[in-house]
């Protein structure tokens, strides 16, 4: 279908949305046919970006202007005194940490997961280091561990990596970059037995890119892991359990750290260990 649209209409740029489109194997697919200049994937791609699609437009009625979508932190966020209160609701002990990115960089160096509750929530169904399950990948049985102690769901299922943009050509080679963790890739062969938790079995995995200039806190972490390990890639995944959205506010992260086996929780600049 790609391949007859862009003979048809001589546009070698494609973009793509709709719940289809979540398809993460599919688009890495798209994204490397030689037809294809360039692609976008709406990263809130199944029936809630609609709304998306109302702005844009009615902002092409109106005659108004609209940038590309290069981050989805548009949901709600919390301040610490916001935060606070939550934990001091339910009745747990916590510290305020300076430097809490590097505090939680030590922590998954040594192989303990770390629930990441900062900033404004993302739109669409990829957590993309706002709302996010934190470990480590070089850890073979991280992979296990999180879908047996956290997701709680089949141990096969995979988790993708987060990787800071100054890394990304080096792990996964000359592909288009992936800024919403909706595109498959295979991983040079020389990083899948340095990173074991993070790739797939046939050799893929589905990377996010992270940018200084959309999300400081979360590069500033995986900088701070790349110090410790050399690497400048973590695990992220959603900050939920199977069956349940991904959490909103505080008083959900706190719910969900407390019933599974996450080790940590930076929420804000608090922790909160077990």
């Amino acid at each position: 279908l790609v391949k007859d649209l862009i003979k048809k209409t001589k546009e070698p740029n494609l973009c793509l949305a709709g719940g289809v489109n979540m398809n993460c194997k599919l688009n890495g697919i798209l994204a490397n046919l030689p037809e294809v200049k360039n692609i976008y994937i709406q990263p809130a791609a199944a029936d809630n970006g609609v709304s998306l699609g109302s702005a844009m437009l009615a902002a092409k009625n109106e005659k108004g202007n609209f940038d590309i979508m290069n981050h989805s932190y548009y949901g709600i966020g919390y301040s610490d005194k916001e935060i606070k209160k939550s934990l001091i609701e339910a009745k747990i002990k916590f510290k305020k940490i300076i430097n809490i990115e590097k505090e939680v960089a030590k922590k998954l160096a040594i192989g303990k997961i770390v629930g990441w509750f900062q900033g404004r929530a993302e739109a669409g169904a990829r957590a993309l280091g706002n709302r996010s399950i934190l470990a480590n990948p070089l850890f073979k049985n991280m992979k296990y561990k999180l879908n047996a102690e956290v997701k709680h769901r089949e141990n096969w299922r995979p988790f993708c990596p987060a990787v800071n943009d100054y890394k990304y050509k080096e792990y996964y080679g000359n592909v288009p970059d992936s800024d919403f963790m909706i595109l498959a890739f295979p991983m040079e062969k020389k990083y899948r037995n340095i990173l074991p938790s993070a790739v797939h079995v046939d050799g893929t995995s589905r990377p996010q890119i992270v940018r200084k200039k959309t999300n400081k806190k979360f590069y500033k972490l995986i900088e701070e892991f790349e110090k410790i390990t050399g690497e400048a890639i973590v695990i992220n995944t959603s900050f939920n359990i199977q069956g349940e959205p991904i959490v909103n506010t505080p008083s959900e992260a706190i719910r969900c750290f407390s019933g599974t086996g996450i080790d940590y929780l930076a929420i804000g600049n608090y922790l909160i260990s077990k």
